[in-house]
């Protein structure tokens, strides 16, 4: 399926992804793979469970982590980018049988190591200012 901003070629129209946006993250959790420039929609797809292929010569930091210590990201920012080198990487991931199970197993690892943002904001407004003189 292809999300595309611009108009397809129409040989590719047929692949056009025609979904509500409200609906996309549902796709991206049962997604097999994601391949794109969108580094935010690699970055959900890691959360996700889903590994994501991001091919875009913007180099983003918070895809590193994504990348390099839980291995739900392949980054192509920093790399020489060819079809054949995005296409190589497709079927490396592909070709394993247990990707979403490995891709679930990682995201829990990845959300566990993380901060609950709202407890953590809650837990400073409620006590404010001791929490900051401290």
């Amino acid at each position: 399926m292809i999300s595309s901003e611009a108009l397809l070629p129409p040989e590719l129209q047929p692949y056009q992804l025609r979904i509500s946006p409200e609906k996309l993250h549902d796709l991206l959790f049962y997604a097999m793979l994601y391949v794109g420039e969108g580094a935010t929609t690699a970055s959900e797809c890691a959360v996700l469970g889903t590994h994501a292929i991001y091919v875009n010569t913007l180099k983003l930091g918070y895809l590193a982590e994504e990348d390099e210590r839980y291995h739900l990201v392949s980054d192509f920012s920093g790399r020489i980018c060819t079809n054949k080198t995005v296409l190589a990487e497709v079927k490396k991931l592909l070709q394993n049988p247990d990707i979403k199970k490995e891709g679930k197993r990682k995201s829990a690892i990845l959300v566990h190591d993380k901060i609950d943002v709202t407890a953590f904001m809650v837990r400073f407004i409620e006590h404010y200012p001791e929490h900051v003189i401290s």
